[in-house]
């Protein structure tokens, strides 16, 4: 298994929106967790307010998970790390 964190990329943010919408949709229980807030689009108004700050993981290749840091005055944060399901599993399992 091979895991690589690199810059979102323009080409990445279908696949984002898609992973947000399940990760979050999978958290929460929803009947189709694919489409969760499928008519809001995050990873494209955060792509654009900041490139720099948007991070994307892959697993083998494949885009598993997103990260998008918020600045605050001279506070960071990044909070949320939306990823697939079999992503977590594979995070769990080896924490």
């Amino acid at each position: 298994m091979n895991v690589t964190i690199r810059l979102l990329t323009e080409r990445d943010l279908p696949a984002t929106r898609r992973i947000i919408s399940l990760a979050f949709g999978t958290f929460l229980g929803v009947p189709e967790p694919e489409q969760f807030r499928a008519d809001r689009d995050y990873a494209t108004t955060r792509w654009h307010t900041d490139p720099a700050t948007a991070f994307v993981a892959e697993m083998d290749g494949t885009l598993v998970g997103s990260n998008f840091v918020t600045r605050w005055v001279a506070w960071v944060s990044s909070v949320r790390l939306p990823c697939t399901p079999i992503c977590g599993i594979v995070v769990l399992a080896s924490s």
